[in-house]
């Protein structure tokens, strides 16, 4: 009986998960963040940091007008968003009782 139970349910994800696939083709694509690699070094070890160009300071976060680099990065979290609220519209409703449960 379990194994039938387990069959069943491996199928019907299956089915799910095509119909799924054939409806993200209208869908915006999801963003990807332009690389520029970084030479980081501490303590005598380097890394690559190909998205080190993010990182904002202090002051970029809090200055009343963006300059280029931060205006870049907002310009990528908006497409990120967007991108997320876009994927995510089906669960509304659901989102809505989760949130008013917690």
């Amino acid at each position: 009986m379990r194994a039938i139970s387990l069959g069943l349910i491996i199928l019907i994800i299956g089915c799910t998960t095509q119909e799924t696939n054939t409806n993200l083709t209208n869908e915006i694509k999801a963003p990807l963040a332009e690389k520029q690699d970084s030479a980081l070094t501490v303590h005598g070890d380097t890394r690559i940091d190909p998205y080190f160009w993010m990182r904002l300071s202090d002051e970029q976060k809090n200055s009343a007008e963006p300059d280029e680099q931060t205006q870049k990065v907002l310009d990528y979290l908006n497409e990120e968003n967007a991108y997320t609220e876009n994927k995510m519209s089906d669960t509304e409703g659901l989102q809505e009782i989760l949130y008013q449960e917690m």
